[in-house]
Protein backbone atom coordinates (compact mmCIF):
# COMPACT_ATOMS: atom_id res chain seq x y z
CA UNK A 1 0.00 0.00 0.00
CA UNK A 2 2.90 2.42 0.38
CA UNK A 3 3.15 3.64 -2.89
CA UNK A 4 6.29 5.58 -3.69
CA UNK A 5 6.45 5.58 -7.34
CA UNK A 6 7.80 9.40 -7.46
CA UNK A 7 9.78 8.50 -10.80
CA UNK A 8 9.75 11.71 -12.77
CA UNK A 9 8.26 10.03 -15.88
CA UNK A 10 5.02 8.91 -13.94
CA UNK A 11 4.61 12.47 -12.49
CA UNK A 12 4.79 13.95 -15.97
CA UNK A 13 2.45 11.53 -17.16
CA UNK A 14 -0.03 12.52 -14.63
CA UNK A 15 0.33 16.46 -14.43
CA UNK A 16 0.04 16.13 -18.76
CA UNK A 17 -3.10 14.22 -18.23
CA UNK A 18 -4.44 16.56 -15.49
CA UNK A 19 -3.95 19.82 -17.86
CA UNK A 20 -6.13 18.16 -21.09
CA UNK A 21 -8.91 16.94 -18.75
CA UNK A 22 -8.93 20.74 -17.03
CA UNK A 23 -8.72 22.46 -20.13
CA UNK A 24 -11.98 20.30 -21.39
CA UNK A 25 -13.46 22.56 -18.32
CA UNK A 26 -15.00 25.27 -20.42
CA UNK A 27 -14.23 26.16 -24.00
CA UNK A 28 -11.77 29.81 -22.85
CA UNK A 29 -9.99 27.25 -20.21
CA UNK A 30 -6.42 27.32 -20.79
CA UNK A 31 -4.03 25.02 -17.95
CA UNK A 32 -0.46 25.75 -17.31
CA UNK A 33 1.78 24.83 -14.23
CA UNK A 34 2.14 27.04 -11.36
CA UNK A 35 4.37 27.26 -8.48
CA UNK A 36 7.66 24.67 -7.56
CA UNK A 37 6.86 22.92 -10.99
CA UNK A 38 6.76 26.14 -13.09
CA UNK A 39 9.92 27.42 -11.43
CA UNK A 40 11.71 23.95 -11.82
CA UNK A 41 12.31 24.07 -7.93
CA UNK A 42 10.02 20.78 -7.22
CA UNK A 43 11.12 17.56 -5.88
CA UNK A 44 9.72 14.29 -6.06
CA UNK A 45 7.39 15.25 -3.23
CA UNK A 46 5.75 18.26 -4.20
CA UNK A 47 2.15 18.63 -4.53
CA UNK A 48 0.56 18.96 -8.65
CA UNK A 49 0.50 22.84 -8.84
CA UNK A 50 -1.74 24.24 -11.79
CA UNK A 51 -3.54 26.93 -12.69
CA UNK A 52 -6.83 27.46 -15.09
CA UNK A 53 -7.26 30.93 -16.96
CA UNK A 54 -10.74 31.08 -17.93
CA UNK A 55 -12.99 34.00 -19.12
CA UNK A 56 -15.17 35.10 -16.86
CA UNK A 57 -18.16 34.08 -18.58
CA UNK A 58 -16.84 30.56 -18.22
CA UNK A 59 -15.96 30.72 -14.49
CA UNK A 60 -19.21 29.06 -13.34
CA UNK A 61 -18.81 26.14 -15.84
CA UNK A 62 -15.44 25.68 -15.02
CA UNK A 63 -16.47 25.12 -11.33
CA UNK A 64 -18.65 22.87 -12.08
CA UNK A 65 -16.99 20.47 -14.58
CA UNK A 66 -14.05 20.65 -11.94
CA UNK A 67 -15.26 17.51 -9.69
CA UNK A 68 -15.52 15.10 -12.92
CA UNK A 69 -12.38 16.51 -14.59
CA UNK A 70 -10.56 15.48 -12.03
CA UNK A 71 -12.42 11.98 -11.60
CA UNK A 72 -11.75 11.24 -15.27
CA UNK A 73 -7.97 11.29 -14.70
CA UNK A 74 -8.05 9.21 -11.09
CA UNK A 75 -10.99 9.03 -8.71
CA UNK A 76 -11.29 11.78 -6.15
CA UNK A 77 -10.54 10.62 -2.73
CA UNK A 78 -11.38 14.48 -1.33
CA UNK A 79 -12.26 17.58 -2.89
CA UNK A 80 -12.39 21.28 -1.16
CA UNK A 81 -12.63 24.46 -2.00
CA UNK A 82 -10.47 27.75 0.19
CA UNK A 83 -12.88 29.34 2.37
CA UNK A 84 -10.60 32.16 2.15
CA UNK A 85 -11.38 32.56 -1.95
CA UNK A 86 -14.96 31.49 -1.71
CA UNK A 87 -16.24 35.29 -1.82
CA UNK A 88 -13.68 36.04 -3.73
CA UNK A 89 -14.68 37.73 -7.71
CA UNK A 90 -11.50 36.72 -9.81
CA UNK A 91 -10.58 33.46 -8.17
CA UNK A 92 -11.08 30.08 -6.54
CA UNK A 93 -8.41 27.87 -4.56
CA UNK A 94 -9.02 24.53 -4.81
CA UNK A 95 -7.38 21.51 -3.39
CA UNK A 96 -7.94 17.68 -4.47
CA UNK A 97 -6.37 14.23 -3.62
CA UNK A 98 -6.56 11.38 -6.09
CA UNK A 99 -6.70 7.65 -5.87
CA UNK A 100 -4.13 5.62 -7.45
CA UNK A 101 -1.53 8.14 -6.83
CA UNK A 102 0.96 8.71 -3.67
CA UNK A 103 -0.17 10.90 -0.62
CA UNK A 104 2.24 13.52 -1.77
CA UNK A 105 0.94 14.31 -4.89
CA UNK A 106 -2.73 16.72 -3.91
CA UNK A 107 -3.79 18.44 -6.68
CA UNK A 108 -3.86 22.34 -6.16
CA UNK A 109 -5.83 24.39 -8.20
CA UNK A 110 -6.03 28.15 -8.82
CA UNK A 111 -9.05 29.08 -11.15
CA UNK A 112 -8.80 32.50 -12.30
CA UNK A 113 -11.82 34.26 -14.24
CA UNK A 114 -10.94 37.42 -16.85
CA UNK A 115 -12.67 39.49 -16.11
CA UNK A 116 -14.10 38.86 -12.61
CA UNK A 117 -17.70 38.11 -11.29
CA UNK A 118 -20.01 38.28 -8.71
CA UNK A 119 -19.52 34.62 -6.77
CA UNK A 120 -21.38 31.53 -8.29
CA UNK A 121 -23.54 29.69 -6.75
CA UNK A 122 -22.62 25.91 -5.16
CA UNK A 123 -20.49 23.92 -6.91
CA UNK A 124 -20.83 20.18 -6.89
CA UNK A 125 -18.65 17.80 -4.99
CA UNK A 126 -17.90 15.06 -2.54
CA UNK A 127 -18.37 14.37 1.25
CA UNK A 128 -16.58 17.57 2.72
CA UNK A 129 -12.98 17.16 4.21
CA UNK A 130 -13.76 16.40 8.51
CA UNK A 131 -11.51 17.44 10.98
CA UNK A 132 -10.20 14.49 11.07
CA UNK A 133 -9.14 14.60 7.24
CA UNK A 134 -7.54 17.77 7.97
CA UNK A 135 -5.69 16.62 10.61
CA UNK A 136 -4.45 13.33 8.44
CA UNK A 137 -3.61 15.69 5.93
CA UNK A 138 -0.78 17.18 8.63
CA UNK A 139 0.12 14.01 8.95
CA UNK A 140 0.97 13.48 5.52
CA UNK A 141 2.75 17.03 5.64
CA UNK A 142 4.66 15.44 8.18
CA UNK A 143 6.06 12.35 6.10
CA UNK A 144 6.93 14.98 3.66
CA UNK A 145 8.80 17.24 5.69
CA UNK A 146 10.85 14.57 7.86
CA UNK A 147 11.55 13.17 4.76
CA UNK A 148 13.19 16.49 2.75
CA UNK A 149 15.37 16.36 6.23
CA UNK A 150 12.77 19.10 8.25
CA UNK A 151 12.36 16.98 11.63
CA UNK A 152 11.56 19.82 13.69
CA UNK A 153 8.81 20.96 10.79
CA UNK A 154 7.29 17.45 10.64
CA UNK A 155 6.58 17.79 14.58
CA UNK A 156 5.06 21.18 14.51
CA UNK A 157 2.15 19.37 11.73
CA UNK A 158 2.15 16.51 14.27
CA UNK A 159 1.52 19.08 16.86
CA UNK A 160 -1.57 21.02 14.84
CA UNK A 161 -2.77 17.81 13.62
CA UNK A 162 -3.11 16.00 16.84
CA UNK A 163 -5.00 19.27 18.67
CA UNK A 164 -7.50 19.00 15.79
CA UNK A 165 -8.77 15.56 16.79
CA UNK A 166 -8.01 15.73 20.37
CA UNK A 167 -5.03 13.15 20.36
CA UNK A 168 -2.27 12.59 22.66
CA UNK A 169 0.95 10.90 20.50
CA UNK A 170 3.50 8.82 22.29
CA UNK A 171 6.47 10.00 23.46
CA UNK A 172 8.39 7.93 20.52
CA UNK A 173 10.54 8.82 17.51
CA UNK A 174 9.01 10.45 14.28
CA UNK A 175 7.48 7.57 12.85
CA UNK A 176 5.62 6.09 15.32
CA UNK A 177 3.91 8.89 16.15
CA UNK A 178 3.13 10.05 12.72
CA UNK A 179 1.28 6.45 12.33
CA UNK A 180 -0.06 6.97 15.70
CA UNK A 181 -1.68 10.33 14.53
CA UNK A 182 -3.00 8.70 11.12
CA UNK A 183 -4.45 5.65 13.41
CA UNK A 184 -6.47 8.38 15.84
CA UNK A 185 -7.84 9.85 12.63
CA UNK A 186 -9.31 6.73 11.45
CA UNK A 187 -10.59 5.98 14.17
CA UNK A 188 -12.53 9.47 14.61
CA UNK A 189 -13.91 8.92 10.50
CA UNK A 190 -13.54 5.55 9.67
CA UNK A 191 -14.35 6.85 5.98
CA UNK A 192 -10.47 7.53 6.55
CA UNK A 193 -9.59 3.82 7.34
CA UNK A 194 -7.53 3.21 3.93
CA UNK A 195 -5.86 6.85 3.60
CA UNK A 196 -4.76 6.07 7.66
CA UNK A 197 -3.13 2.89 6.43
CA UNK A 198 -1.52 4.02 3.53
CA UNK A 199 -0.09 7.08 5.35
CA UNK A 200 1.07 4.43 7.82
CA UNK A 201 2.09 2.59 5.04
CA UNK A 202 4.49 5.29 3.29
CA UNK A 203 5.70 5.95 6.82
CA UNK A 204 7.01 2.62 7.19
CA UNK A 205 8.86 2.30 3.82
CA UNK A 206 10.88 5.78 4.96
CA UNK A 207 11.47 4.74 8.62
CA UNK A 208 12.00 1.60 9.35
CA UNK A 209 16.09 1.46 9.92
CA UNK A 210 16.11 -2.25 8.07
CA UNK A 211 14.70 -0.27 4.74
CA UNK A 212 16.16 3.38 4.31
CA UNK A 213 15.28 5.22 1.78
CA UNK A 214 18.83 5.61 0.97
CA UNK A 215 19.36 6.67 -2.99
CA UNK A 216 18.20 10.01 -4.01
CA UNK A 217 14.72 10.52 -4.94
CA UNK A 218 14.57 11.25 -8.77
CA UNK A 219 13.85 15.37 -9.28
CA UNK A 220 11.54 16.96 -11.56
CA UNK A 221 13.32 18.43 -14.47
CA UNK A 222 13.24 22.20 -14.49
CA UNK A 223 10.17 23.45 -16.31
CA UNK A 224 9.79 26.55 -18.15
CA UNK A 225 8.25 29.21 -16.48
CA UNK A 226 4.56 29.82 -16.92
CA UNK A 227 2.37 32.68 -15.31
CA UNK A 228 3.24 33.99 -11.76
CA UNK A 229 4.91 32.36 -8.51
CA UNK A 230 2.96 30.48 -6.68
CA UNK A 231 0.90 32.26 -3.97
CA UNK A 232 0.92 30.20 -0.71
CA UNK A 233 -2.71 28.64 -0.40
CA UNK A 234 -4.72 29.38 2.72
CA UNK A 235 -6.08 26.77 4.72
CA UNK A 236 -8.33 27.71 7.78
CA UNK A 237 -7.57 24.84 9.25
CA UNK A 238 -11.30 24.05 10.23
CA UNK A 239 -13.25 20.91 9.33
CA UNK A 240 -13.14 20.63 5.44
CA UNK A 241 -15.94 22.43 3.05
CA UNK A 242 -17.82 20.91 0.64
CA UNK A 243 -16.53 22.43 -2.81
CA UNK A 244 -19.40 25.14 -1.84
CA UNK A 245 -18.45 28.91 -2.74
CA UNK A 246 -21.21 29.83 0.07
CA UNK A 247 -19.18 28.31 2.88
CA UNK A 248 -16.68 29.98 4.83
CA UNK A 249 -16.48 29.78 8.57
CA UNK A 250 -14.92 32.88 9.00
CA UNK A 251 -12.08 31.62 11.03
CA UNK A 252 -8.53 31.97 9.75
CA UNK A 253 -5.42 30.42 10.60
CA UNK A 254 -2.38 29.49 8.25
CA UNK A 255 -1.99 26.70 6.07
CA UNK A 256 -0.15 23.72 7.98
CA UNK A 257 0.83 21.87 4.94
CA UNK A 258 1.73 25.26 3.16
CA UNK A 259 4.01 26.10 6.12
CA UNK A 260 5.86 22.89 5.91
CA UNK A 261 6.16 23.37 2.12
CA UNK A 262 8.20 26.54 1.72
CA UNK A 263 11.06 23.90 0.24
CA UNK A 264 8.53 24.16 -2.58
CA UNK A 265 10.01 26.89 -3.47
CA UNK A 266 14.20 26.16 -3.32
CA UNK A 267 16.18 23.38 -2.00
CA UNK A 268 14.27 21.01 0.36
CA UNK A 269 16.14 21.12 3.68
CA UNK A 270 19.17 18.58 4.14
CA UNK A 271 19.41 18.01 0.12
CA UNK A 272 17.12 17.77 -2.72
CA UNK A 273 15.54 14.58 -2.59
CA UNK A 274 16.69 12.33 0.29
CA UNK A 275 13.69 11.17 1.77
CA UNK A 276 14.62 9.28 4.92
CA UNK A 277 13.30 9.14 8.01
CA UNK A 278 14.60 8.42 11.23
CA UNK A 279 13.30 6.36 13.36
Amino acid sequence: MADLDLREERRTEIVDALRAALAGTAPSARVALRGSLAGGTADAFSDIDLRVDVAGADRDTCLQMLPAALGSVRPVRLLRLDPETAAAPDRRLVYALLRGLPVFWRVDLEVVAHPPLPPPGPVPAGPAWSWPASALMNAVAAVRAAARGDEAAAAALLARGADRVTARLPDRPLPARIVALAASCAVRDPALADLAAETAAVTAVLGAPARPWSEPVPLLPPAERRGEQEEQPADDGQPEQALDDGADDGDRQPDDQQQAEEAEHGHPPGGRGHCRLRA
